[in-house]
């Protein structure tokens, strides 16, 4: 899958944070792919409807972890398109 920033997704690979330092790099979302996404490791407030939304994809990966979740709605409102 292609987005339109031109970051192509493969199945089963999440894009991680590049940039940051220690404390960001290699453990958040990307933020150039997910922008205001919860899981970037930049603070988004205040720009956009729902500040920093948590997807479907951060609930997943943390009943991947072993946390106990809930997937039914209301998860906040957010695509990647």
């Amino acid at each position: 899958m292609t987005l339109a920033n031109g970051t192509v997704l493969t199945k089963g690979a999440v894009p991680l944070e590049t940039g940051g330092g220690s404390g960001t790099a290699g453990s958040h979302w990307s933020e150039a792919v997910f922008n205001t996404e919860l899981m970037t490791g930049y603070n988004d407030v205040g720009t956009e409807a729902i500040p920093d939304p948590l997807s479907a994809l951060t609930v997943a990966s943390l009943k991947d972890l072993g946390y106990v979740v809930s997937a039914t709605p209301p998860i906040d409102p957010y695509s990647l398109f």
